[in-house]
């Protein structure tokens, strides 16, 4: 592969294409805002930018598609009838949806998620070391498709990629992230209500809140879609919730001592397993 087009030149889309130079000869980029554009082009990161599909180059070997979930089939298809793209992956944070849209249009596409990201969205705030030790799963329409090209550009970046069912990807990404998020967000809601009774209560929010609910702080855009095409492992992870935070109401209410320790400790163990895990891999990613 030697054309690389990326779509939506955002946090991710941009970081991609930083982390892309040198992998291909070169990469151009399809976006709205004309002035990021321009900085990416003075910057030397892209090529030349588009804000049309129809302007855009026809011998683009892999197109990335880096926008919200609902735009990502419609913009494919797009480019799709103007003969641009040999191939076509995406950024996208739930997957099954999209795959489906896909294989009706028929558009060659192997679904992508790189799992990066943060609080702050937009170019500006995108960097090659984004992807660095970052999982990226993909999700190929069928066994038999093959993936291998895109596995290595994504080594290249020094990702890790993982290739795994669409549907799989959804539920596990709804319990590790998309619940996360309705935590973080409920939580922040809490602490301003709370507030709006007690002016203390922003004046000892510290180093422990914010971090638990940095999250929040993310682009409500791209969440709402998330939630929309993500709904049914989305519900089932919050149902699940709501029954241990019932859980964790009756131990409290009825002042079970023994209960909470046990509770604390199995909850210490799994995320100290988690992190002891993660730890590991970027040792390994180091070495």
């Amino acid at each position: 592969m030697k054309k690389l087009l990326i779509v939506g030149l955002g946090l991710i889309g941009g970081s991609i294409a930083k982390a892309s130079h040198g992998y291909f000869d070169e990469i151009y980029a399809l976006n709205k805002s004309q002035g990021t554009l321009r900085t990416a082009e003075q910057e030397q990161v892209i090529v030349r930018g588009f804000s049309s599909a129809q302007d855009c180059p026809k011998d683009i070997d892999l197109v990335c598609i880096c926008t919200p979930i609902s735009t990502i089939v419609p913009l494919a298809k797009q480019l799709f009838a103007a003969g641009c793209g040999r191939l076509f992956t995406d950024a996208g944070s739930t997957k099954a949806g999209i795959m489906e849209g896909m294989n009706t249009a028929g558009i060659p596409f192997i679904g992508g998620h790189p799992m990066a990201g943060r609080e702050h969205s937009g170019y500006a705030f995108s960097s090659a070391g984004l992807l660095h030790g970052a999982n990226w799963v993909l999700t190929p329409s069928d066994e038999k498709q093959d993936t291998q090209a895109l596995q290595d550009w994504i080594t290249y970046m020094g990702a890790c990629p993982l290739v795994m069912n669409a549907a799989a990807h959804d539920r596990a990404a709804a319990a590790i992230s998309h619940l996360p998020h309705i935590l973080a967000s409920a939580l922040t809601e809490v602490a301003g209500e709370a507030e709006e009774k007690d002016a203390m209560v922003r004046k000892l929010a510290a180093g422990g809140f914010l971090d638990i609910t940095r999250v929040a702080s993310s682009d409500p855009t791209m969440w709402q879609n998330i939630f929309l095409n993500n709904p049914k492992y989305i519900l089932e992870m919050l149902r699940e919730a709501q029954n241990i935070l019932a859980e964790w109401e009756k131990m409290i209410a009825d002042g079970e001592a023994p209960a909470l320790y046990d509770r604390f400790a199995k909850t210490k163990a799994i995320r100290d397993s988690y992190q002891k895990d993660f730890a590991e891999k970027a040792f390994r990613e180091e070495v």
